[in-house]
């Protein structure tokens, strides 16, 4: 029978064994101690880079802003420009009119006025001076290369690229605040007004004759002038209301407009036949020789054509009409006779007879194959009649003087 005693009590049993210490972490590093701050690297500007750091940050935060502020040294240049001073009690800014906004004043600006004026801040004359320098940099590189463009490609593509250039560059000035990109619009603007201006001027003077070159010339070159006169005043009042790179970047778009409007319209390099003689004419027979100074001279030519020819040959008589012009005829007509059927009569009227004799004498091969396609629908047993009338006064008595 089991009793209480049988159980060992707590203190005769063997010790428990003791649990390990624990171990004892190794010490940690102590912490660097933190090193000095080094000074912040020293940055040294020239003039040049600071100035044009200033004008980035200038043109791309304050590019249009209103100023209020008082006018002093108002000094109008012999350009029609106006240089002033706006100032306030502690600073004061130089600013400049353009002569194409100035006339749109309502008042005279003078020294002593109150005035909020709307403007943009720029480069100043040495930023227009650089992006002058940049235009003309692109425009001799346009010059030289445009001889190996046109060997590449034809007259009407060097010009249309011309034209697509132009409108991508003044779209980079427009849009760009920064200069170096300006610079790179001015100088692609340079080239493509090279390309378009001198192709334009060789297409001239090799589609021209010799006699009549000068005066294509001549009038090519007004109708130049006068449309950049006109556009100037155009795009002024857009930039005066509106602001430049709204102008600048309307004008681009409206090359592009145009280019693709007048994409049918080819510009080509005259042909050797439109600048050499003819074939040498007959010589006039008549009965007496008029006076240089005599004329006016009427010409008339009598053609007959059959019925099956009747459309061509009037396509043709067309073609002949702007070279009878060129050579100094006016009043050019075709007339259809009403009482013979076929007959046709071209008119043209000369100032002089000297004038005449010159017109003979200007005709080149290009005119001459004109008229042999309108001479090859005459009806075949029928000559051309060439008549030459003088125009003559009612105050001769016996024989007509010529007038």
């Amino acid at each position: 029978m089991p009793s209480l005693f049988d159980d060992a009590f707590e203190d005769d049993q063997p010790p428990a064994p003791e649990p390990p210490a624990p171990e004892r972490a190794a010490p940690e590093p102590a912490a660097p101690e933190p090193a000095a701050p080094k000074p912040p690297a020293r940055t040294v500007y020239t003039v040049s880079e600071l100035t044009a750091a200033v004008a980035r940050r200038l043109e791309k935060d304050f590019f249009q802003v209103w100023l209020e502020g008082e006018i002093s040294n108002a000094r109008p240049a012999a350009s029609g420009h106006l240089y002033f001073t706006l100032k306030d009690d502690a600073a004061q800014i130089k600013a400049v009119m353009f002569r194409s906004n100035l006339r749109l004043l309502r008042f005279k600006p003078a020294d002593g006025q109150h005035v909020i004026a709307r403007g943009q801040l720029g480069l100043g004359a040495g930023g227009f001076g650089l992006l002058s320098a940049s235009f003309g940099i692109g425009a001799i590189v346009g010059a030289v290369s445009i001889p190996g463009q046109l060997h590449r490609q034809s007259m009407n593509r060097v010009v249309t690229s011309g034209g697509i250039l132009w409108a991508l560059a003044i779209f980079i000035v427009a849009l760009t605040v920064n200069t170096g990109l300006a610079l790179i619009g001015t100088a692609c603007a340079g080239a493509a007004w090279v390309y378009v201006f001198a192709t334009l001027s060789a297409g001239t003077q090799s589609s021209a004759p010799g006699w009549v070159r000068a005066r294509a010339v001549s009038m090519n070159l007004v109708a130049t002038q006068g449309c950049l006169a006109l556009g100037s005043a155009i795009w002024g009042v857009v930039a005066s209301g509106f602001g430049t790179r709204w102008a600048l970047a309307t004008s681009a778009s409206a090359v592009i407009i145009l280019q693709w409007l007048y994409r049918r319209v080819r510009v080509e390099m005259g042909q050797e036949a439109d600048v050499i003689p003819g074939m040498q004419l007959p010589e006039l027979t008549v009965s007496a020789e008029p006076l240089p100074d005599d004329g006016p001279v009427l010409i008339q030519l009598e053609y007959r054509i059959d019925a099956d020819n009747r459309d061509a040959f009037l396509k043709a008589i067309q073609r002949v009409g702007p070279t009878r012009r060129r050579n100094g005829a006016t009043s050019w007509r075709v007339f259809r006779d009403v009482g013979e059927d076929g007959r046709f009569v071209e008119r043209y009227v000369i100032a002089s007879w000297a004038e005449y004799v010159r017109l003979r004498a200007r005709m080149t091969m290009a005119d001459s194959r004109l008229q042999q396609r309108v001479a090859e629908l005459q009806r075949a047993d029928v000559p051309i009649r060439v008549s030459r009338l003088i125009g003559v006064t009612a105050e001769s008595s016996g024989q007509s003087r010529v007038a």
